[in-house]
């Protein structure tokens, strides 16, 4: 916007190279423009006109929280605890810390479920079943299939009291996505992808 004259009469040092003006509005567009004076009061030419614009005080960064356990499935559980309050999750997601793609398309199954997402590996880490504890899941969602996740795995799972059903035990990756997918929409409704 447009502002009335505002003068600004400072007597900067000898050598001074800025000048910083206080008395401004945010947003405001300012004109400059600069004289000398020597010691005997003789004024100098005009400078050319310098345009400047006030800008916000800038902000403190937000405060960074890290959650991280000491590997991918203790980080799982660190997630999960972060997220979700003991008691309130009846329904957790499985899947493989061994490849990403699987637990990627398996973040969306788990929102759907409003329930936590975590790995495992060739076997369920013992802090997994003292989270699925926590929480008071009572069902788990395995996703892909015997290769991502072994039967052995389902089979801890089921031998510590949870009913286990695989979602998506698709060919690759890509289908099993597809399937995730499919799964999603039949909880939750999906109306674009």
């Amino acid at each position: 916007p447009y502002t009335p004259v505002h003068e600004v009469i400072a007597t900067l040092p000898s050598g001074a190279t800025s000048y910083e003006d206080k008395d401004v509005t945010e947003g405001v567009v300012y004109s400059y423009e600069i004289r000398a004076v020597d010691a005997a009061g003789n004024i100098g030419p005009r400078s050319n006109t310098a345009v400047a614009t006030t800008e916000p005080e800038p902000t403190a960064p937000a405060e960074l929280d890290r959650i991280a356990g000491a590997d991918r499935y203790l980080t799982s559980v660190a997630v999960s605890q972060a997220t979700f309050p003991a008691g309130t999750a009846d329904t957790a997601v499985i899947a493989t810390g061994l490849n990403y793609a699987d637990a990627l398309a398996a973040s969306g199954l788990a929102g759907a479920y409003d329930g936590p997402l975590l790995l495992v590996g060739a076997s369920v880490k013992a802090a997994i079943f003292d989270e699925l504890d926590r929480l008071g899941v009572t069902e788990v969602l395995i996703v892909g299939g015997e290769v991502a996740v072994s039967p052995d795995v389902e089979r801890q799972l089921v031998d510590s009291g949870l009913k286990a059903t695989r979602v998506a035990e698709g060919v690759d990756r890509y289908d099993t996505a597809s399937r995730v997918a499919r799964a999603i929409v039949q909880k939750a409704g999906a109306p674009a992808v």
